[in-house]
């Protein structure tokens, strides 16, 4: 993304930076929560029908769409589900 000026890009750096590595894991880590909460929202609003292991389901099969093949994903999935 190119909306942020250079200035205020090193400014989110130096802030970054000036964290502990823990500070910064936990940062990452809580980045990827909400990105998971985000996706599973979307799918329930999308699958209001859906059961718990049917929108686990379907948030692998997003996530990994393009680390497996069709038939891997459909193999996982339906273990995911049993």
């Amino acid at each position: 993304m190119l909306d942020t000026t250079e200035e205020f890009r090193r400014k989110q750096i130096e802030i970054i930076l000036a964290k502990t590595p823990r500070e910064r894991g936990q940062m990452a880590m809580d980045m990827i929560e909400s990105m998971r909460s985000l996706v599973k929202n979307s799918i329930m609003v999308q699958y209001p029908h859906y059961t718990e292991k049917e929108v686990i389901a379907e948030l692998f099969r997003r996530y990994y769409k393009n680390d497996f093949s069709p038939e891997k994903i459909e193999e996982i999935t339906k273990g995911m589900m049993a």
